[in-house]
């Protein structure tokens, strides 16, 4: 059985039953597929029972479809196995040790997610009387769960810091944290790994225990491992050393939350005696998508030597188009969706991007195409609480009315205004009938009912006041002035964390948006584009039961598949990200993203990108992406009106503004391909409208060209069923007898 459902590279990693194991899993190479076939092959030749067997992995979603599988498998067998996430399978192992931690807790602890530790944080910095002006919680959240996750102590991970002033309050709060959260009887979601290691580590027995149980241990995904992950991994194998990792260091792109590619890559240091199987026989793309994903990620130098093929035919050559700004590149997505109906539905299709902040004017493309999208990995752009936040200021400046903006944003940034102060305030104004803003502009009412905390809202009144009078040219320096009188700005700018970066990134973002209402509208005014804004966040035809378009960060895609893929934003400083520049293993990493999006393709896969973006609200060249340069020119089809160059810049950022020399040109994109244009010329030209016969289609019309010819794509409709993109210089086409 086992024979006819494998080949022979997964029928050699199903054999490889005890000692240590490496799978080098290609994308798409039936990775589940084999693990799951070799749990029930464990279990149907008996090598160990199903309560001996731990299957680990990264998220419940790929634990339950495992689970499934396995169930399918073996039946009710299934039951007995841990198939579990890394965070699940620690919470089991405490539930039933953790009072042997001594420490206070029991099995009745709590689980705190990142809202709750937030809370926490907010109040010790209250107690230990540092504001958050002076550390903002969010970074020493982040700092907290950046030394659980380097399995560092506070001390050990204030040398790690330098040790400097700030550094200090930063590890006063980690360790006043850590007493609450005993206090509490409450763990965060690091705490689970870290504190099962410190039970194993003052609990030998336990630790013997579960090594003696677990028999047969595999983990998915072993290139997302980050430090704590590893060692309990390699702990609970340590007696029975059949350990069986799955994994693509070539789809290694978690760095940034603490998953180590080297955990992957020294896999041979750390068991000799390992079994190294490669899959690379690929189910889901055609030839010509992997040849493009083989030629970028070869130019990495640290990885496992591996090239993706398929039996599937060549497919359509890349498609590839430049557009002069973002506007167009957005519309030429969405044209390209529209011809894609015929043969496709929407929920085929995706459209990939490096950040969430690109997001914006693609939206509202869709939106005005009515093609419905979903989004996944991220907020809808609007909806984003630093868009949201900088909009509420704008509505209430147009409508002092407006009681649910002024309520959010009266404290943002800090000004010390708590919510009993604004709940006091907001049950006087109900009782009056007046607004919260006419209440608080009454500087003796508002003392009356909150006291000193008057003061301060006087302030916040003061600056409404000043952005409502500000003198202005344009929307765009409005909005600018709103940014940085505000405060919003500096406060991103302060916390000084990747999350901080992305918010900044939205903010410029939304600048760019204004500045695209006031070239596109006919009469704009701040009053009509918080309409549009309002007109864009409320369509009601996108239903979760409608075929939609999918729009997703490249981050997001990782483990999904799609018929058609479009990466938008190929440009040098989109895509690779300009933080990555000065740093190789990020560069690698930006590779490796690369790499991913491109291999989500099953059929068909479009890569975008625009010369000029709008960056807070001002026009910027940018230069196509290096990866570009390292696609094989045979399999793109470049559908853009003119020839371009490809071109990297030197950029330097700034407070998020993006200056430097931008014109450093250091290639070229060849318009020929290996045939000669001559023999393009001597082919019969086919135009829309006209019946084709194809040798092995038969009978077609064209429905529809791009490109410029010879090098052009027809979109035709066979009679046998369905539309093929075809490249017409290759083709075997001709018109049918009598024409």
């Amino acid at each position: 059985m086992i024979n006819t459902q494998f080949n022979p590279q997964q029928q050699k990693a199903l054999e490889a039953i005890d000692g240590a194991v490496l799978v080098l899993a290609g994308a798409g190479s039936g990775k589940t597929r084999v693990l799951t076939g070799r749990i029930a092959k464990i279990i149907e030749e008996k090598h160990a029972y199903p309560f001996e067997i731990l299957a680990i992995t990264f998220t419940n979603k790929a634990a339950k479809e495992m689970k499934d599988r396995i169930e399918k498998l073996v039946g009710d067998a299934c039951n007995d196995i841990w198939v579990l996430t890394f965070h699940a399978m620690c919470s089991r192992i405490l539930r039933r040790n953790i009072q042997e931690l001594g420490k206070g807790y029991n099995s009745h602890f709590v689980i705190y997610d990142d809202a709750d530790s937030m809370s926490i944080i907010k109040q010790v910095q209250k107690d230990l009387d540092i504001g958050t002006n002076v550390v903002n919680p969010r970074t020493a959240r982040w700092h907290i769960s950046d030394a659980k996750n380097k399995m560092q102590t506070p001390d050990e991970y204030l040398n790690s810091l330098g040790g400097g002033f700030r550094d200090k309050l930063i590890v006063k709060i980690f360790k006043k944290y850590e007493e609450v959260m005993n206090k509490n009887n409450a763990l965060d979601f690091d705490d689970l790994l870290i504190k099962t290691l410190e039970l194993f580590a003052a609990n030998p027995n336990i630790l013997a225990y579960y090594q003696d149980k677990f028999k047969y241990i595999h983990v998915d995904e072993y290139q997302d491992t980050n430090a704590a992950q590893y060692t309990l991994v390699n702990l609970l194998s340590g007696k029975h050393k059949n350990l069986f990792v799955v994994g693509d260091d070539d789809q290694g792109i978690y760095s940034w939350r603490g998953a180590d590619i080297g955990n992957i890559l020294s896999f041979e240091e750390d068991y000799p005696d390992a079994v190294v199987v490669k899959l690379e026989q690929n189910y889901r793309s055609t030839s010509n998508i992997l040849d493009c994903a083989n030629s970028v990620i070869k130019n990495n130098p640290k990885r496992k030597e591996k090239k993706l093929w398929t039996e599937k035919d060549a497919g359509s050559r890349i498609k590839f188009f430049t557009a002069e700004n973002e506007r167009i590149e957005a519309a030429f997505i969405a044209d390209e969706i529209q011809k894609l109906l015929i043969q496709y539905t929407y929920d085929d299709i995706a459209v990939l991007y490096r950040t969430n902040a690109q997001s914006q004017i693609i939206e509202n493309t869709m939106v005005n195409r009515a093609i419905p999208y979903k989004m996944y990995g991220g907020t809808k752009f609007y909806d984003r609480k630093e868009v949201k936040d900088v909009v509420a200021y704008l509505r209430l400046i147009v409508n002092p009315m407006d009681d649910v903006s002024l309520n959010r944003i009266i404290n943002i940034p800090k000004r010390s205004i708590g919510k009993t102060t604004t709940d006091k305030l907001n049950e006087y104004a109900l009782e009056k009938n007046i607004s919260l803003y006419e209440l608080i502009s009454d500087k003796e009412t508002t003392e009356s009912i909150v006291g000193k905390a008057a003061g301060r809202i006087s302030s916040f009144v003061e600056l409404v006041e000043e952005l409502k009078s500000y003198k202005y040219d344009d929307l765009v320096d409005y909005l600018l002035h709103i940014i940085d009188h505000s405060g919003i700005q500096q406060m991103y700018v302060d916390q000084g964390t990747d999350e901080a970066a992305v918010r900044l990134d939205n903010i410029g973002e939304l600048v760019s948006a204004v500045k695209r209402y006031e070239q596109e509208a006919e009469d704009a005014t701040l009053e009509s584009f918080l309409e549009n804004v309002a007109l864009t966040t409320e369509l009601d035809y996108m239903t979760d039961d409608m075929k939609s378009v999918t729009l997703m960060t490249i981050h997001g895609s990782k483990g999904l598949e799609f018929p058609i893929v479009f990466l938008a934003g190929m440009d040098e400083s989109i895509f690779p990200h300009f933080r990555s520049f000065d740093d190789d293993e990020q560069m690698y990493e930006e590779r490796r993203l690369c790499y991913v999006a491109m291999t989500r393709a099953k059929d068909y896969l479009c890569m975008t990108r625009a010369k000029n973006r709008t960056v807070f609200g001002q026009s910027k060249y940018f230069g196509p992406s290096r990866f570009l340069a390292e696609t094989p020119e045979e399999l793109i089809n470049d559908v853009s009106p003119e020839p371009y160059t490809k071109k990297v810049k030197n950029v330097t950022i700034k407070n998020t503004r993006i200056s430097g020399n931008l014109s450093i040109g250091v290639s070229h994109i060849k318009k020929s391909y290996n045939k000669s244009e001559a023999e393009g010329d001597n082919k019969e030209r086919f135009e829309k409208g006209d019946n084709v016969y194809h040798d092995a289609f038969g009978q077609g019309m064209v429905i529809a060209t791009s490109g410029t010819y010879p090098n052009r794509n027809l979109t035709i409709a066979f009679k046998s069923g369905g539309a093929k993109e075809l490249a017409e210089k290759y083709a075997p086409l001709k018109k049918p007898s009598g024409e």
